[in-house]
């Protein structure tokens, strides 16, 4: 909905060229500190457990004084368990500032990257096994989505590692000291993926 970004970029003096990388949802991951804003691209992956298909989808953030706003393509995401912890005060997430709900946020999109992973893992195990016992030439089909699947995977991975590491260092002035302890365990995190992967 154009008009509606349009009105939020307004109420929340976004950069327009902010506005353009949200509504552009092939854009690759990235980062970037305006005066008073943080802006983060990532992709939240989904295993589809029946199709075996990794769904992608990109998600944007902004970080302001004392909001974020979370922009997303589709409906449903990862996110259920941090609503649930904000609605029933649960956790640190009331406690602290505005950057520690964007660390949970990009917590919750890399900790489900091993959910999809495992599921990912399972069906090269499945291959490996046919290869050896009876291949055919839907097997060469199946190992060739799956090398794509993890490459996807392997693309969104390296700059969220590199933005999980521009948060932990604490160049931004809207992340505080507090949250960056945090923020080194989603890139000790996105670092065992990428090794995973």
């Amino acid at each position: 909905d154009v008009e509606l970004l349009a009105d939020i970029g307004r109420r929340f003096k976004l950069h327009p060229l902010m506005l353009e990388d949200i509504l552009n949802t092939k854009q690759r991951p990235k980062y970037e500190d305006f005066d008073d804003h943080l802006f983060a691209v990532l992709k939240m992956l989904r295993y589809d457990d029946k199709s075996h298909i990794v769904d992608i989808e990109q998600v944007s953030f902004v970080l302001g004084d004392r909001f974020v706003l979370s922009f997303q393509e589709k409906h449903g995401d990862v996110f259920d368990p941090i609503r649930t912890r904000l609605r029933e005060g649960k956790g640190r997430i009331r406690e602290m500032d505005a950057a520690y709900l964007l660390y949970a946020l990009i917590d919750a999109v890399v900790d489900n990257y091993y959910v999809v992973i495992e599921g990912l893992g399972d069906q090269i195990d499945a291959v490996e096994s046919e290869v050896m016992s009876h291949p055919e030439p839907q097997t060469l089909r199946t190992i060739h989505r799956l090398r794509a699947a993890l490459l996807t995977i392997k693309r969104a991975l390296w700059p969220l590692r590199d933005i999980a590491g521009y948060l932990q260092r604490g160049d931004s002035r809207l992340s505080s000291e507090a949250v960056q302890v945090y923020y080194r365990d989603v890139y000790e995190h996105t670092v065992q993926v990428l090794e995973m992967v």
